[in-house]
């Protein structure tokens, strides 16, 4: 029920946009940019992330994922996984690939 009115990418190099869905139907949507990472549910932002990972991960990563209460995103540039509890805490893996 939310909408994301935001230009990406502008003057910020390469982006990518992940999404999924909860477990309660929600939509998640993760925009990884340089250096951007930007968690939003169902149109607004529930976390920015880049301050913590922007080092750690790629300019383009492929997927998002849900899987009981975590958050999986995975980049397959650098062959790396993160984890972060959902609704986002703190990180709560990091495991590659």
């Amino acid at each position: 029920t939310g909408e994301v009115d935001e230009r990406i990418g502008v003057d910020q190099g390469s982006f990518s946009l992940g999404l999924s869905i909860d477990d309660q139907n929600r939509i998640i949507a993760a925009i990884r940019g340089q250096p951007l990472l930007r968690v939003f549910q169902n149109g607004k932002l529930v976390s920015d992330l880049s301050p913590a990972f922007s080092e750690e991960l790629s300019a383009i990563w492929s997927e998002v994922l849900f899987e009981n209460g975590r958050l999986h995103i995975v980049d397959y540039l650098t062959s790396t996984l993160k984890t972060f509890r959902y609704p986002i805490g703190s990180s709560t893996d990091s495991n590659d690939a």
